[in-house]
Parts: C-alpha cells; structure tokens; sequence
C-alpha cells in the first residue's frame, strides 16, 4: 500500500483550517508517499528474545525475506530478515531477527518487503490547460523511494515546461480585465505500486488538486514555494497581497498601467469589487469608486486595470478587492439623457456575507510624463505579475547620409552610407 503524506499545499499561517494550494512552478513542489506494505498488529516476544509480528494474511513474505520493519518504537526501526512464517487463521505470524526481549505487547508500525523484484511507485501528472480547457497528461515517472518507504515525488520540473511552452505559445496581446490562462496552471498525480509479479492498484489524487503559476519566491520567504501571502480567502481579516513586484508601482500618463492578483478558487462563486480611493497631493481621500470584478474569469491569475478618470487632483490611487458587496451602479432615466440627470444608486449588498476586505490597499503614483522619445517597458516580474516602468530621458534621433567610395577588383563603386546617432538628456519638469 501507497499513501500521500504530504503535497504542495500550505495552511495558512493564522487559519490552520485554510488550505493554500498556489505555488510558484520555479520551486520544488513536492509530494510525499510511504510505502507501507502490511500493518503491524501485535509485536510479540517469540520466545527467543526475537519480535514475532502480526500482520495480514496471505502475504507474498517467505522465510529468508528482507524486510523493513518499524517497531513503532518496541524495537529499532530497520532491515530484517524473516526467520519464521506460520500462516494461522485471518492473519500471519512472521518472525524476525529484531531483539525483542520484553514479554509485554506491543502494537502498530509496518513492514516492506524489500525482496520484491523491480519495485517502484509509477507516478502520472495530470495538468488542466486553460487555454484549450482540457486535462493532459505530463507523463508517467518512476520513483523507487528509500528502504524505510520514504519517497519523494517533485513535479515543478514537468509543470514549469509545460507552463513555459504555453507561455510561449500563446502570450501575443496582453487582455485586460480577465483571466491570463497562459500565465497558471492547475495539477494532480495518478500513483500506483508496481513490482515484478504483483498485482497493480491505480489511484488518484485528483480530489486534492493544486495550482501553479508562471513565478518565482525569495529565498526564505514565510511560505516557502507556495504563494499564500498571494492567494486571496473568503475569510475576514485574512488580507492578500496583488502580484506586484513593486511595493508602491507608478502609473504613467499616457501609458498602460495594470495590477495582477490570484482569483483564488476560495473566492469563487462570490461577488469581488476593486475599490478605489482617489488622493490628493496631502493623501487625502477626494473620491471613491467601486466597479465589479467579472465572476467567469475565476478561477486563475487575472489582471485588470483601474476605471477611474483623474483629474490634475488626483497624486494617488489607493486599490484594493473587496468581497461580499456589489458595485454602486449608474441610473438613468429610460429615454431621457438630458446633462445631470443621472444618479449614483448604492445597490442592496448579497445577505449571505457582510462585505469585507480580501486583500491590502497598494498606493499607485500618478505622474505626468513630459520627456521626449521616452521608453516603455512592461515585463513579467518575478512573483508572477505585469509590471511597467517608463525611463523618461530625453532622446534626439538624428540621420546623416555620406557618399563613400569602395575600391573592389579595380573597379570603384560610390555608396551612400546612413549613420544615426542618439542623443539623451536628462527630463527637466
């Protein structure tokens, strides 16, 4: 028998109930199996100061067996060999020579049957692809473990390929205000025993799927490869983090400007509003708007940008998700569109949850640009998000021509050469 220990999933560090399944395909993600043969009944002195072990019956253990046997603490964990077997009614009774000279009983642990031939856990990684809206197949994987049963099984090295090659595929244009299904990914494994002679019992993980994400963590980050300072919760009081590699990002003039987040499969189904604050130059609050996030671009990584139209007043945006509450909506007058008659109507919010804030405020900065020939750039950034930078220097292109001859075989030919050169200043607001 093979049985998962440990995935790629995180609690969360103030909800223990809360389970954080997104993580950063650039790390190891890691799942843990043991291998635990047949369960220890009774652990028996067999009169020779020797243990005598209970287990099942009809096993494939014959008499000159290695096995490894974990005493669950009456006697040492370790390799065996299998001096005895006598096959009673419902169970078998083996002994090996593990010291054992106390007469009490003793009870649990296990033991595997090192002397089957060709024994490994055969592993399949199983990815749904956005894009298309299908499962495939990364695989299958042979791993064989330690002689305790101890495996481990990593299958970032398949998810980060097949991440890589969608990415590749399929980022042309980048779509604003929905899911970017080229940037995440969601995963399980089939596993199954195999030996030589043996008899195959497939199983599936398939009811504990985890997600991944085009990404990468700091080393020493509180959760390791898992994003769970990114991965938003319906629970209050638990506020995540946008996919910014910037603390406090610039929203250019002119320019395109836009914030990622995981629309986490724990808020799915629910009503999410991005919030904005407008602030003036003394941080003050001026205005207030609320718009909803569309609820078919869950569940993945999703990127939008703000609505809001500022005015020369407006230094700082101040944005953050909110769930549970619907966005005020615009009224007006069926047939008549006369200038001021519309009004703001807040709506009714849902009854089946009190509104409350599922991420922290990030403060944009709204500047002006007035540089010449500047340069854009927008990049994916390390955590996963869409980040710009506008690098305001001055730029003057000018193009000169020249006639210069070129002597080839005696023969001369006249050519027109172009040169250009780029001048840069530094901005003066």
């Amino acid at each position: 028998m093979i049985i998962i220990t440990g995935r790629p999933v995180r609690t969360h560090r103030t909800n223990p109930l809360v389970k954080l399944r997104w993580n950063s395909v650039s790390h190891p993600m890691v799942y843990t199996m043991q291998r635990k043969d047949y369960t220890i009944g009774l652990i028996t002195n067999n009169g020779s100061g020797y243990a005598s072990l209970t287990i099942s019956p009809n096993t494939d253990i014959a008499v000159g067996d290695k096995l490894y046997a974990d005493g669950n603490g009456y006697f040492p964990s370790g390799i065996y060999t299998v001096t005895a077997k006598i096959v009673q009614v419902g169970q078998d009774l083996i002994s090996i020579d593990a010291p054992y000279t106390s007469m009490s009983l003793g009870f649990g642990g296990y033991v595997n049957n090192l002397s089957r031939e060709g024994y490994h856990v055969s592993v399949e990684v199983i990815v749904y692809e956005a894009v298309s809206k299908q499962e495939k197949s990364l695989g299958r994987f042979k791993y064989a473990g330690s002689a305790d049963g101890k495996i481990i099984v990593d299958i970032s090295n398949q998810c980060n390929r097949f991440l890589k090659a969608l990415y590749s595929e399929y980022n042309q244009t980048l779509q604003v205000n929905q899911r970017q299904d080229y940037c995440w990914g969601r995963a399980y494994i089939n596993y199954e025993e195999r030996y030589d002679g043996g008899t195959y019992f497939p199983a599936s993980d398939i009811s504990e799927q985890v997600y991944f994400t085009l990404s990468a963590k700091y080393m020493q980050e509180k959760y390791g490869q898992n994003l769970g300072e990114y991965t938003p919760v319906a629970i209050s009081g638990l506020k995540a983090k946008f996919l910014s590699d910037f603390k406090s990002p610039t929203w250019f003039s002119g320019y395109p400007f836009t914030l990622s987040f995981i629309y986490s499969e724990l808020i799915d189904g629910q009503d999410i509003t991005c919030e904005e604050d407008e602030l003036d130059q003394n941080k003050s609050v001026v205005n207030h708007l609320d718009w909803n996030i569309d609820q078919s671009q869950a569940v993945g990584e999703n990127i939008f940008s703000p609505i809001g139209v500022y005015t020369g007043n407006t230094k700082f945006v101040d944005l953050w998700l909110r769930i549970g509450s619907v966005a005020v909506r615009r009224y007006v007058a069926e047939g008549y569109v006369a200038d001021g008659y519309v009004e703001t109507v807040p709506p009714v919010a849902p009854a089946a949850i009190t509104p409350f804030d599922i991420t922290n405020k990030i403060r944009v900065k709204l500047v002006s640009s007035c540089s010449k020939n500047a340069v854009f750039l927008r990049w994916k950034g390390i955590i996963g998000g869409w980040n710009g930078w506008l690098f305001e220097r001055n730029q003057d292109v000018s193009d000169t021509r020249t006639i210069v001859t070129e002597v080839s075989d005696s023969n001369e030919l006249d050519l027109e050469v172009m040169t250009r050169s780029l001048a840069t200043t530094e901005v003066v607001s």
